[in-house]
């Protein structure tokens, strides 16, 4: 994933899980949750599952983890070849297209904003096969990291996904940008233990109703004006 086609990867939870689950193990964690988990993943091309078999993505080993488990993928897009196929990967957008590095709070404000009962994880991009390249995602990554720690540290249930360390990058790249589907299947693993960390800290909760489709930094230009 280049430093220059994604802004974040984003999960955005929505759920409601059993109390006292423990992180492990994980057949367990699955088989107790009693409402489904609402997971609209969110990103670029890469959350799309572009270059992976099947347009799956990480999106399809996550699925395959969640097995046993009742859950819902969710969004306005649909590629791949598994179950459920809803998200929210815009395929060759950058940066400045979703949010610059400095507008990542407002967008994370903005989903809070529209769905307070929500856990958003956010994470680090993944590495690239350019020297000049990875010197500005390992910068982009350390303040990612500052600002949403900060925003931990507040009370928001925000919590950082480490993916920047996922990859060999001599062999993990399908082209210059893309991962293949081991690095997607890694993806997947630190997606799947954010989501069990957010439930280990308490943060999943019942969904509020009613849902809402804009407010959460993409297509906002399609959402009708409050009367």
């Amino acid at each position: 994933m280049a430093f220059t086609s994604t802004l974040l990867a984003a999960l955005w939870l929505q759920v409601s899980l059993s109390a006292g689950i423990a992180l492990t193990p994980p057949e367990r964690w699955r088989r107790d949750l009693s409402t489904p988990l609402r997971i609209m993943p969110l990103g670029d091309s890469i959350t799309r599952g572009s270059l992976s078999t099947n347009l799956n993505g990480y999106r399809g080993y996550l699925q395959t983890k969640l097995d046993g488990a009742p859950f819902d993928f969710i969004g306005t897009l649909a590629d791949g070849s598994m179950t459920d196929r809803s998200h929210e990967g815009h395929s060759g957008k950058v940066l400045n297209d979703i949010q610059t590095p400095d507008r990542l709070e407002t967008l994370v404000g903005r989903l809070f904003e529209h769905c307070p009962d929500s856990t958003v994880l956010v994470a680090q991009i993944i590495g690239a096969n350019d020297t000049e390249l990875q010197g500005s995602i390992d910068a982009y990554n350390s303040e990612v990291a500052a600002r949403i720690g900060s925003r931990t540290t507040s009370g928001e249930h925000v919590a950082l996904v480490d993916m920047s360390r996922i990859l060999d990058l001599a062999t993990d790249f399908a082209d210059t940008k893309h991962p293949n589907d081991l690095v997607y299947a890694k993806m997947a693993a630190a997606w799947y233990e954010g989501i069990q960390q957010a439930d280990l800290k308490g943060w999943i909760r019942d969904p509020v109703e009613p849902e809402v489709a804009c407010g959460v930094g993409l297509n906002d230009s399609d959402c009708a004006e409050d009367s």
